[in-house]
């Protein structure tokens, strides 16, 4: 018997274990495939296809919010994080999400939180590579 939800389960037990938030928002945005189904043995097996796509699509779009909503100074310290994880600079790391675009998006999420999110990203990206061409640190 599985106490938790297919939503609470995916995130207190998967995602939880990703370091960073742009981690998490790359993991999750990596499981969802062309056809814009996510691919989860391990939940799909316990809850179901379509509850698990549901719970997805919701963590995927509380990631993105969340990033948005988190201040660039934080913002930079995750993508230090995450980006330890795959041992890529902070910089380098912001390069290879900008480089996924509209990838690492929820399917039909809409222009507007879209075009913040990428506004936010490239902001990043461009203080990452401004704070590492520069010994002063960027707030």
């Amino acid at each position: 018997m599985n106490l938790f939800s297919a939503y609470d389960d995916f995130v207190n037990r998967t995602l939880h274990a990703v370091p960073g938030w742009l981690g998490k928002l790359d993991y999750v945005a990596g499981l969802r495939q062309k056809d814009g189904v996510y691919l989860h043995w391990g939940l799909t097996r316990v809850h179901g296809p379509n509850v698990v796509q549901q719970a997805a699509t919701q963590a995927h779009q509380d990631v993105i919010a969340h990033i948005v909503r988190t201040p660039m100074r934080d913002m930079l310290k995750d993508a230090g994080d995450s980006g330890r994880e795959k041992q890529l600079s902070v910089a380098r790391y912001l390069d290879s999400l900008v480089q996924k675009g509209d990838d690492l998006l929820p399917a039909r999420l809409s222009a507007g939180p879209a075009r913040h999110f990428n506004s936010v990203l490239q902001a990043l990206s461009a203080l990452a590579r401004r704070q590492e061409g520069s010994t002063t640190p960027v707030s």
